[in-house]
């Protein structure tokens, strides 16, 4: 026992208790008294301090979560603002050379839209000869295909690239095949009733 706190128990019981009390054997009760009340103070002290100290740990880890979670934040953010900005760029890229893509197409039809009028309108002149003046058609074959059935040529079986070939043939037979015009006696003597001195001219002087 604490001598100190014996004789702070003994100076505050003096003046209270009879002449004939025994003091010591009070202050004896009065410090086990006192000491179970320690005790129990330190009973109940100790969870409060263990509930603050469980306080202060979940403080502490929710700061340190926090923190975490921020640095996770910021780490992530980065990382997004990165994938962003890949994406965008993957965007750019994308539309740039779907554009290209587009343009290249656009000037291939064009190209082939030309290239496929000026075969039509060569196989229509080629063809003329043959069947006369054809009705617009869409391609060249089209036009020296249409001249050959119509001459009576059998281009069963053939590919389109023999037709001009063939349609040349099938104009010089057509050719040959024309006759000579001749004059007959009763054109001559028409002639000559008309123009009865026409043999007898003479050139120069």
């Amino acid at each position: 026992m604490s001598k100190r706190k014996a004789a702070i128990i003994r100076a505050t019981l003096k003046p209270l208790l009879a002449a004939d009390a025994d003091l010591e054997a009070e202050v004896r009760k009065a410090l086990l008294a006192l000491d179970e009340a320690e005790k129990e103070d330190e009973k109940e002290k100790k969870p409060a301090e263990d509930e603050d100290d469980d306080k202060d740990d979940e403080k502490k880890k929710t700061a340190d979560d926090e923190d975490d979670e921020d640095s996770d934040d910021k780490k992530k953010k980065p990382a997004e603002d990165e994938d962003d900005e890949d994406d965008k760029k993957d965007d750019k890229v994308s539309k740039t050379a779907m554009d290209s893509a587009i343009r290249l197409a656009a000037d291939s039809a064009t190209k082939r839209a030309a290239e496929n009028f000026r075969k039509v309108r060569e196989a229509e002149q080629a063809v003329r000869p043959l069947i006369g003046d054809v009705v617009a058609m869409d391609s060249a074959d089209d036009v020296y295909r249409t001249a050959l059935e119509q001459a009576g040529v059998d281009i069963e079986g053939v590919h389109p690239s023999a037709f001009p070939k063939m349609v040349k043939m099938a104009i010089e037979q057509q050719n040959n095949k024309r006759p000579v015009i001749a004059q007959d006696s009763a054109t001559v003597s028409e002639f000559e009733k008309a123009f009865p001195t026409a043999g007898k001219l003479k050139r120069g002087f």
